[in-house]
């Protein structure tokens, strides 16, 4: 594995708060000192110095670009697509840049809830126009053409809508439940009229809290992931409800097929309930007809069943898909390692960004 390891000399005791990548090759860093600059009597109220770092070679080198806003509370940041990157202070003041933090732009919003546009659309389906956006309501089906937001013309009748994705054929599919059961339904022609597709069961038992879609990078391949409620147990049996509650975290998956939902990963392959803690898991699709799932202490490749990926030295927190079809594993604060997969292998790179001191 190839090592990429930076230790950046700054002032003011600043460390490493957040390292995200937008594709295999740019990034970007936030530090933050360790003390307040401005104490205050409620430590939520303290001010923090910040800084901000960028690559564009993959974390081999990082260079500092100028903070919009140096001291504030609660400094965070964001990365979205392409050189868009998003920086925010406590308790409603963000700051957003188009061009890879070079200028930026200032938003402030009405409450500390209230969140812009370019937030929300940080991990947004990149291919197509539609959002769901729930504004002070039940979750709704929105187009964005020329940055106007306006409701599709019809709405797909779920309890709770929860994602939405344009297929590789235009269509769009939004993934919801009724009473907790899985959902999904499909529009050919722009929302204006909706198809119940639901997935098929795959334990009669489960209740979700949320459907959500992934997609490979191009967009050949799309899956529908179910993640249960915590705690979800029906009838009397101590054992069946244990047993449910340790699978919460484990996600069901669903690949569309030409015939509409296969489900994917239900054989006896499938990893044992974690005993300990009933964990969330996070999701890739790497494209090929298969699924990169985090859970239960490690990584698992999913395909017809479940092949424990050992490639890592030690197990991410976090995983996700960068435009660019790159895998983001988050380590801790200051590692991070970028995958590739090529149908048959991974390959990996650790980027590792610390400071001096």
């Amino acid at each position: 594995m190839e090592t990429r390891q930076t230790a950046l000399t700054v002032p003011d005791a600043l460390t490493v708060r957040i390292v995200d990548f937008a594709t295999a090759d740019n990034g970007y860093a936030l530090l933050v000192g360790a003390a307040p600059v401005k104490a205050a009597t409620r430590p939520a109220n303290a001010e923090y110095r910040a800084a901000l770092f960028a690559t564009t070679d993959g974390g081999r080198t990082w260079s500092q670009l100028r903070h919009p806003r140096p001291v504030s509370r609660d400094p965070n940041m964001f990365v979205g697509a392409g050189d868009r990157v998003v920086v925010s202070a406590f308790p409603s003041d963000w700051y957003i840049s188009a061009d890879g933090g070079k200028t930026f732009s200032y938003t402030k919003m009405d409450t500390p809830a209230d969140l812009p546009l370019e937030y929300l659309e940080a991990s947004a389906d990149p291919r197509g126009p539609y959002r769901v956006i729930c504004d002070q309501g039940p979750c709704k089906v929105y187009e964005r053409p020329d940055k106007r937001t306006v409701a599709v013309p019809a709405q797909p009748k779920f309890e709770q809508i929860s994602d939405v994705r344009v297929d590789r054929a235009g269509r769009i599919w939004v993934a919801g439940t009724d009473r907790n059961q899985a959902g999904a339904a499909m529009s050919p022609d722009g929302g204006r009229t909706w198809r119940r597709a639901d997935p098929p069961a795959q334990d009669k038992a489960a209740r979700y809290m949320m459907m959500r879609f992934a997609a490979s990078h191009d967009g050949a391949d799309l899956w529908l992931v179910g993640y249960r409620e915590p705690g979800a147990a029906t009838g009397a049996c101590f054992d069946r409800s244990a047993r449910q509650r340790k699978e919460m975290g484990l996600p069901d998956l669903w690949r569309l097929d030409a015939g509409g939902w296969v489900s994917r990963g239900t054989g006896t392959s499938r990893p044992a309930p974690n005993r300990n803690q009933p964990e969330v898991s996070s999701v890739v699709a790497v494209g090929g007809g298969r699924m990169l799932v985090l859970y239960a202490y490690g990584l698992w490749l999913v395909d017809g069943g479940w092949t424990r990926v050992t490639d890592l030295p030690r197990t991410p927190a976090h995983i996700n898909g960068l435009r660019d079809g790159t895998i983001h594993a988050m380590v801790d604060q200051d590692t991070r390692y970028l995958g590739r997969w090529d149908g048959r292998a991974f390959t990996w790179v650790r980027v590792t960004l610390t400071t001096d001191g």
